[in-house]
């Protein structure tokens, strides 16, 4: 599983991509990676699962999003990651 503070502070996604990924809050997210707090409940399972799928995309070599994707092709990007963990955590 990915630790979601170095894969944002590598870039290979931003906060605000992370947080769609979630379904929270940016001022979340950043509770999580600045402020130490711990998701709990469905945010939990939710958490632990987008983070492994980006440890699956990081070892694949599909993250981090290229620098030379537009904010269309990155934000289309992320909804198929995003759509991937909906179905698959179901």
């Amino acid at each position: 599983m990915a630790d979601l503070k170095a894969v944002l502070k590598s870039g290979q996604i931003t906060q605000g991509e992370a947080a769609h990924l979630l379904r929270l809050s940016r001022v979340m997210v950043n509770r999580y990676v600045r402020k130490g707090a711990k998701p709990t409940g469905n945010n939990k399972s939710r958490y632990d699962r987008v983070c492994t799928v980006l440890a699956e995309l990081i070892k694949s070599g599909k993250l981090p999003l290229s620098d030379e994707f537009d904010k269309a092709k990155r934000a289309k990007a992320v909804e198929k990651i995003k759509a991937f963990v909906d179905t698959d955590s179901r």
